[in-house]
């Protein structure tokens, strides 16, 4: 249903979109860090997820369709978007297995999100990492 929905997509729909793409394929090349074959096949699953889920949210929202097209500007967005589902995501509670602890889930998202946050100030943005970081680590104490 998303393939034939691209078909009628904005340009700057269609860039977020490309931009997507490429963030998740960058998010996969950083990923070497871990050891474990099945915590790899995890993060892949929820990095699925996510950006399935965003690229529905890109073609679903009309204003995107409207606005002006700058591919540096659709850059830095797409990573506040990702960070913000994120936060979303593991604040939620549905991804610990008791308060304050992250399941595998959840820990393969916080994976992605230290991948991510870097990101931030190396394409533009000069987000408070830590700041944003210690935020999330707040929100998952006190859920769950």
């Amino acid at each position: 249903m998303i393939s034939l929905k691209i078909l009628f997509a904005s340009k700057t729909q269609k860039q977020y979109l490309k931009e997507l793409n490429d963030i998740q394929s960058l998010i996969k090349s950083k990923n070497g860090a871990f050891s474990s074959v099945s915590t790899d096949i995890l993060i892949d699953t929820e990095l699925e997820k996510l950006i399935r889920e965003l690229k529905s949210y890109i073609i679903k929202n009309k204003n995107l369709k409207s606005k002006t097209f700058d591919e540096t500007v659709i850059r830095s967005k797409s990573f506040v978007i990702i960070v913000n589902y994120l936060d979303d995501k593991l604040s939620s509670g549905h991804y610990h297995t008791y308060r304050g602890t992250l399941g595998l889930g959840g820990k393969a998202l916080y994976k992605i999100l230290n991948i991510v946050l870097p990101l931030l100030n190396e394409n533009g943005l000069n987000e408070d990492i830590e700041l944003i970081k210690k935020n999330i680590d707040t929100s998952i104490a006190n859920m769950g």
